[in-house]
């Protein structure tokens, strides 16, 4: 059951309109490539709320987008804003919101489709010059040729493994570097994820530069094996490179609206606040817990490791955030939360000296809203990780989820020095 209330639905002539924006646009429902030329980005001022309340704004805001009729973007509760893009169309009433009240917003991009242009011409320029670039994006096929080729090219340090196949049957893959992966002496495990969310493209390229990195500064993989799943989302990914840029979730075919938000699809808390029982929904929970392959990938790698993971971090963005459990609540206080609060400052703290971006640390739910069925909350309470965080990469929201190639390898730097700090606190404290 969906637990936010107080669902509204569009006037007649927004429900016209609706439908327009709809024949106009398939994409919108999964169907078709999505035109964004025209579409404007847009900050709604959202209510204050007590604890594990949903603001009703934002209550509005996604159950339009479950229509079709937007795009959320972003939300902070640290700033009351969320970030939507809108059609013409989809403006119009939305401004006619305004003058009666309902809403409260500025608008801060005139055109959404300008810069997806942009990078559209980015990508299509981009000719891999090498096995792995971070100049530009790269497709989910050059990152799937990188991933093979690890192995061969460094046998006593890598493994990678075939951990599951996406709802397209695409692979999963998992990959182990240490610095001796034929030693069977007991090694203390950091976990790393990226991917789970298809739109945002730096978390991946995130979890490919760790592993780039950690190659070649071998002190980090002493007595400590990394396990990092760059890309939960093959499907997702593709289809934001191929038909809707700002496609979110996975491609699961549960009704006539495809998809299911994986980060909603984990068995603890799921189906609580902040999560929807709508398919047609960005954050659709699934039909059950688990019901995804690349969920399921997750929970059959990392159960296994049950006490042996002493650290996890998946990737997101946007927002410039290093969040930790419990998502799905402000009322519980995680037993850990003063060591991971800490260790998450110093995270910060390193990351502003090394590139000058300023992130914000804390509880998640605090940070944002509560959202029950995480992977973040679930590594916590079913692996007993101590030190789980997720790490919301930049901006801040100029660009968002189109953050231009130019920010790519700023960003992952911003990655690898919070990951570079996570290695030595669990070399010190664990082995």
């Amino acid at each position: 059951m969906d637990l936010r209330h107080g669902k509204v639905f569009p006037s007649a002539p927004l429900l016209l309109k609706l439908w327009i924006t709809l024949l106009l646009n398939p994409g919108i429902s999964g169907a078709a490539s999505v035109d964004y030329d025209g579409w404007k980005v847009l900050e709604v001022y959202l209510e204050s709320v007590s604890d594990d309340v949903i603001p009703p704004t934002l209550i509005k805001l996604e159950d339009m987008e479950a229509e079709g009729y937007l795009v959320v973007l972003s939300v902070s509760k640290v700033k009351g804003i969320s970030e939507v893009t809108v059609s013409p169309e989809a403006l119009e009433d939305l401004t006619k919101m305004q003058d009666d009240g309902l809403i409260t917003f500025d608008i801060i991009s005139d055109n959404l489709g300008k810069e997806l242009d942009l990078e559209t011409r980015q990508k299509e320029s981009n000719i891999l010059r090498s096995p792995i670039t971070f100049d530009s994006y790269m497709s989910f096929n050059d990152m799937t040729s990188y991933l093979e080729s690890l192995e061969a090219k460094h046998p006593n340090r890598v493994r990678v493994e075939e951990v599951g196949k996406s709802v397209e049957m695409r692979p999963i893959y998992l990959v182990r570097v240490t610095n001796s992966i034929g030693n069977n002496t007991e090694k203390k495990v950091i976990f790393l994820h990226g991917g789970i969310h298809a739109r945002e493209w730096v978390s991946p390229h995130s979890a490919l530069y760790v592993i780039q990195n950690l190659l070649t500064a071998t002190s980090f993989t002493e007595n400590i094996e990394w396990q990092i799943i760059p890309m939960l989302n093959p499907d997702g990914y593709v289809y934001t490179w191929e038909s809707n840029r700002l496609w979110r979730k996975n491609r699961a075919s549960h009704s006539t609206c495809p998809g299911v938000d994986l980060n909603r699809n984990f068995v603890y808390q799921w189906g609580g606040i902040g999560t929807s029982d709508n398919p047609c929904s960005d954050i659709y929970k699934g039909p059950s817990a688990f019901s995804e392959p690349e969920s399921q990938a997750l929970r059959d790698t990392m159960l296994p490791l049950d006490g042996k993971v002493k650290a996890c971090i998946t990737f997101h963005s946007f927002g410039q955030y290093i969040i930790y459990p419990w998502d799905y609540s402000t009322q519980v206080t995680h037993p850990l939360k003063a060591p991971m609060h800490q260790a998450g400052r110093v995270m910060a703290r390193n990351i502003r000296k090394q590139t000058g971006a300023v992130y914000r640390v804390g509880n998640a739910a605090v940070s944002y809203y509560p959202a029950a069925g995480t992977s973040d909350d679930w590594a916590s309470y079913a692996v007993n990780v101590p030190y789980v965080y997720t790490i919301e990469l930049r901006d801040t929201g100029s660009y968002g989820f189109t953050l231009p190639a130019a920010q790519l390898l700023p960003t992952v730097n911003d990655a690898w020095t919070a990951v570079k700090y996570m290695g030595t606190l669990v070399q010190s404290k664990y082995t």
